[in-house]
C-alpha cells in the first residue's frame, strides 16, 4: 500500500499495518484513528497486535482519566514489574478508555 492510500485509509477510519524502521523496532503496529475504534478492533491489536495498546491523546484528557504518561509507566515497570500496567488496564479497560476519550477533549 502506498503512503497516500495509507493516510486515505486512516483518514476514512480504517485499520492499517505500519512498519517500523528496521535499524528502530523493526515490527509491524496495527493503527486505526481512536475515534473510529471499535470493541472488535481491540480485540484484533490485543490478539494479532499482542503488545500495548497505544492513544495519543491530551494531557487534560489524560489528567481526567486518570491516566499516567508511559515514562512513569515504564519507571514503575521497572520497579515493580509489570503490576502498575496491568492495574492501569485492569481498571479502565482498553476500550472504555478509548471509547471515553473524545469527551475529555476541549
Amino acid at each position: 500500500m502506498s503512503l497516500e492510500k495509507a493516510i486515505e485509509a486512516v483518514k476514512n477510519g480504517k485499520m492499517i499495518l505500519l512498519f517500523d524502521a528496521e535499524d528502530r523496532e523493526g515490527e509491524t503496529d496495527l493503527v486505526i484513528p481512536a475515534l473510529s475504534t471499535t470493541p472488535s478492533d481491540i480485540a484484533r491489536m490485543r490478539i494479532d497486535g499482542g503488545g500495548l495498546i497505544c492513544v495519543a491523546i491530551y494531557a487534560k484528557a489524560a489528567d481526567s482519566l486518570g491516566i499516567p504518561y508511559m515514562s512513569e509507566l515504564l519507571k514503575s515497570a521497572s520497579m515493580n514489574g509489570h503490576s502498575s500496567l496491568r492495574k492501569l488496564v485492569e481498571k479502565k479497560g482498553d476500550i472504555l478508555t478509548i471509547l471515553a476519550l473524545p469527551s475529555h477533549y476541549g
